[in-house]
């Protein structure tokens, strides 16, 4: 009877350590997903500013295409208005009102 009381504790030890594995892993998993996601968002904004950063510095210098670390701008000056673009899309218009 000993022994089969020593083999069910040894089962049921068994059993919470794999679960507490589990949880443990799909702990580990949840956040690791997390700060992966939050690095690429980090990434998409740095990206975003530096975008930004080389437009204020084509108007400041008055060129209409810049190009610095890889962020190449166009400004378009027609009919007093501004228009920014960041590889072909539109980033800012700036209107002139009456």
């Amino acid at each position: 009877m000993a022994n089969i009381r020593k083999r069910s504790i040894r089962a049921y030890l068994l059993m919470e350590s794999l679960i507490s594995i589990s949880l443990l892993t799909i702990l580990v998993t949840v956040v690791l997903s997390a700060v992966t996601k939050s690095h690429q968002e980090n990434r998409e904004l740095v990206q975003q500013i530096e975008t930004y950063n080389v437009a204020q510095m084509a108007i400041q210098t008055g060129q209409q295409k810049l190009s610095i670390n890889g962020v190449c701008i166009d400004i378009y000056y027609e009919n007093n208005n501004i228009l920014i673009k960041s590889a072909g899309k539109e980033l800012m218009r700036f209107e002139e009102k009456d």
